[in-house]
This record gives structure tokens, sequence and C-alpha cells, in this order.
């Protein structure tokens, strides 16, 4: 059988008692119905010993059902109570131990409501005979032995896994780190990529302002230039309509001149009329021009 072992001293009216749990594994269930051992107390004074055995029954008798102790909680609480655990679901727990006679001792359990205490049961120890006082004597320094053998180990185990925790937790610690870095460094190129793009869209944008605006500066240009062409196709429209007017002025004075020239030689070509002697005809009134015209005779 397997044991386990609770050392632990409890303040008395007049003597520091020192407790000894010698406690057999056995799981505390009250509900069960047979009696079941779940350990011994010792208790000593450095002069005499006090030793009771826990068992079911005297769980039962001892320590039951009230506001200090409730029904769910009561096996669990007990089986901490003995081996020594300062608390249990928030609630501090508290030996007290009074002399009861010459004879007796009287162990009293508390518990603590916030920083009210509630009495949650007692039980009586008898004084151990004297002739056995020296088998108890060797019993708890070779528990006191075990137990700080159990120590030792469960130390060296805890330290183990200590050691082991801390390592594991450096690792993990590197990994995170290092995916952290990794992470960092993926945003970091992600935002350098981000701003490359922004600025070469920037860089574009401004490619294609400055192209627009000399697009502007050219098309106003343009526009300036096919105004002054304009204006100038004007000025020449008007100039070739005042040129046609002259020509057509110079064509149709050309066409009279030649009318009057094709006349005169027409008028030329013409045969002479007969000369009329004014003996002949006294009544003649034209005379013949140079052009061949008659002309009417001045009366002088």
């Amino acid at each position: 059988m397997t044991k386990s072992y609770a050392f632990y001293d409890v303040a008395g009216e007049d003597d520091a008692w020192r407790v000894q749990c010698e406690w057999f594994n056995e799981t505390v269930d009250l509900e069960q119905e047979t009696n079941v051992q779940y350990g011994i107390i010792t208790i000593t004074n450095l002069q005499d010993y006090w030793q009771h055995t826990i068992d079911r029954d005297v769980l039962l008798q001892s320590f039951p059902v009230s506001n200090a102790l409730i029904k769910e909680q009561r096996s669990n609480v007990l089986a901490a109570a003995f081996l020594n655990v300062g608390s249990l679901n928030g609630s501090k727990l508290e030996w007290k131990i009074s002399s009861q006679g010459h004879d007796e001792l009287q162990m009293r359990l508390r518990t603590f409501d916030g920083d009210i205490p509630l009495t949650a049961g007692s039980f009586i120890l008898k004084k151990a005979p004297q002739d056995t006082y020296q088998h108890l004597h060797e019993s708890w320094f070779t528990n006191t032995a075990t137990a700080s053998c159990a120590s030792t180990e469960v130390n060296k185990a805890l330290q183990q896994r200590i050691t082991d925790v801390t390592k594991t937790n450096r690792e993990l610690k590197e990994t995170i780190e290092s995916l952290i870095i990794k992470e960092n460094k993926n945003k970091f190129l992600m935002i350098d990529k981000f701003v490359r793009l922004l600025n070469h869209k920037k860089q574009k944008n401004l490619s294609l302002e400055h192209h627009i605006k000399k697009q502007d500066e050219t098309n106003k240009k343009l526009k300036e230039t096919i105004k002054k062409l304009n204006e100038e196709n004007q000025e020449l429209k008007r100039k070739r309509d005042d040129a046609e007017q002259d020509i057509q002025i110079h064509t149709v004075s050309q066409r009279i001149t030649k009318q009057r020239r094709i006349l005169k030689e027409e008028t030329r070509s013409l045969p002479l009329p007969a000369v009329v002697r004014e003996d002949e005809d006294g009544s003649s009134d034209f005379y013949g021009s140079d052009d061949d015209i008659d002309c009417p005779q001045t009366v002088r």
C-alpha cells in the first residue's frame, strides 16, 4: 500500500503540537456504506503521544453536514484538511488542538466564511500507552525519512520538469520570436511593395498630369495657330475676293475696251457716204467727221 505523509504544527492553548498524518491514499467517499480506513493521526508535544485512526465512521460522526461543511464538498474538504492543505475552493482550513483532561486531546477543524471562523467538527484522540512511545518515536523518524525521500524525488522530478518546461518555453519563445520576425519581415516587404506601387502610381499620375498639361499647352497653341490660320485664311479670302473683284473689273474693262475697239474697227470698215455739195443741196445740216460719224453742222 502506498502512503502519503503530512507533518505540520498546530498551535494550542499552552503547547505547540506536532501532527503526523499517515494517509493511505484512499479516496474519501462518505456516501459508500463500507467502513474504510483513510489514515492515522499521531500528535506529540515531544513528551507524550496521542493517536487516532481516521475512518468513514469517525468522519461521519465527527464532521456532520452544516453551514461550515456542505454535503457536496465534505469529502474533499476533510481529505484536504488532514493532508494540511491550507485552503480549498477559496475557503481557509485551520486545525485547533485543545487538551481534554490528562489523557485526551480534541482536534477541531475550522472553515472560514470570509473572515468568520466556523467549526466544521472535531474528534477525540486517546493518549498512547507509555510502552509504545519508542515505537511511535522510531516510526515518526522512519516516516519522516520516507516522506523526505519522497519529497526529494518529487522535488527532483519537479526540478527536471521545471528545467524541461523552461527549455521548452525558451524554444517556444525563440520560435515565436522567429515567427514574429518573419511575419514582420513579410509585412515590411508587403508594405514596401505597396509603397513602391503607390510611388509608381504617383509617378505615373504625375507623368500623366505633366503630359496632360503639356497636351493642354499644345492644344492651346494649336487652337491659337488654328485661330491665326483662320484669320489669315479670312484675310486671304478677303484679299482673294478683292483680287477677283479687281480681276472682274479689269476683265470687264478689258471687254469694254475690246468692244470699243471692235466697234471702232467696224465703224471704220463701213463705206463712207456720198459727199453732197452745198451747191447741190443747200439744205444739208450735217457734215462728215473724221471718224465717219455724221455730225450736225454748227450754225454760226
